[in-house]
């Protein structure tokens, strides 16, 4: 078989999975929403607790696509990556306010930014948080 044709061949193979995939539902981004960001964040880190106070104490973007949350091991965000979730400890972060929103830089080559966009009505809400737990 002439090489062109097995490219054309594979090309559209593979074109035609992420059609089907996408057309199936597959595609769709993982939503997080204070009855899931729980558990979300134990998948990443399975050992830490939530005894503070008999209260679970997290903020969660009205897109549901980020969440940031207190354990009992300090505090944490959590967003979505298309179907599935990640999460990175806080307290060797830094922030920064945006036009959008916030930017987290951590030092991790794997997830280096990670930027936050807020409606503006919890804009002032998700700052004081992040004032609250950096002091800045």
């Amino acid at each position: 078989m002439p090489l062109t044709i097995l490219l054309v061949l594979v090309i559209g193979g593979i074109a035609a999975v992420a059609v089907a995939l996408h057309m199936l539902g597959f595609s769709k981004t993982r939503k997080i929403d204070m009855a899931g960001v729980h558990a979300e964040w134990l998948r990443h880190f399975p050992d830490d607790t939530f005894d503070h106070n008999d209260s679970f104490e997290a903020l969660v973007t009205m897109a549901g696509d980020r969440a940031v949350l207190r354990t009992d091991q300090g505090y944490g965000l959590v967003w979505s990556m298309g179907a599935d979730t990640s999460a990175r400890r806080l307290d060797q972060s830094r922030w920064q306010e945006t036009r959008k929103g916030v930017d987290f830089r951590f030092d991790d080559p794997g997830a280096p930014r990670i930027a936050v966009t807020l409606h503006n009505s919890e804009r002032h809400l998700w700052l004081s948080y992040l004032r609250k737990i950096h002091g800045s």
